[in-house]
């Protein structure tokens, strides 16, 4: 059975609610990673040296990091309708949208509300205003980022859009509060919320 590492209010969310979404069986562990000197099971220790959540472990396998354990759901439990498997560009979008959240909306955010300056021309995942334009543009039109398919590319996305709302930071913008609307509709996600 798998085990999810999770600290309440924390990124571990999306692979709580992706778990949830797969209907698979696992138990939790929670951690207070806001604590550093509460303790640390040697199996979370094991899961995620860096001490970070999500972190799962399954059997003999070990990882963290939510896009990680994505993928690696996604081929432990193939039947689970959640994962884009035809190839082409239909299996590259959904490979670029599944990176999309930690590697273009976290930096961007992380740029946007810190006191980090903002360098358009140097930073590869852009800013906030051209992160929220794209993923804006691709949701036009569309119910899911895939289309009519949910996957758990939205389970990425559609958290982080949670968080932006959650912490007062999500713009004005109504393609984006009407998928995140959908995504928090999900009876999965309720449930991965009601943990917290």
């Amino acid at each position: 059975m798998i085990t999810l590492f999770w600290c309440r209010n924390t990124r571990a969310i999306r692979s709580l609610w992706l778990l949830e979404e797969m209907g698979c069986d696992f138990s939790t562990e929670l951690v207070d990673i806001r604590d550093a000197e509460a303790p640390r099971s040697d199996a979370f220790r094991r899961a995620s040296p860096m001490g970070k959540v999500p972190a799962i472990l399954d059997g003999d396998v070990a990882l963290s990091d939510s896009t990680a354990i994505a993928l690696y759901l996604l081929e432990r439990f193939p039947n689970s309708a959640l994962d884009v498997t035809e190839g082409g560009q239909a299996r590259a979008d959904f490979l670029y949208w599944m990176q999309f959240m930690g590697s273009v909306m976290e930096p961007a955010m992380a740029e946007k509300f810190s006191s980090m300056e903002a360098k358009k021309y140097a930073h590869a995942w852009g800013d906030f205003d051209t992160m929220i334009s794209l993923l804006e543009g691709r949701l036009a039109g569309r119910e899911w980022i895939m289309g009519d398919q949910f996957t758990a590319a939205d389970v990425l996305i559609g958290a982080t859009c949670y968080f932006l709302r959650l912490f007062g930071s999500m713009p004005e913008n109504e393609v984006l509060h009407a998928y995140t609307d959908r995504c928090m509709a999900r009876p999965a996600f309720a449930r991965a919320t009601g943990r917290t």
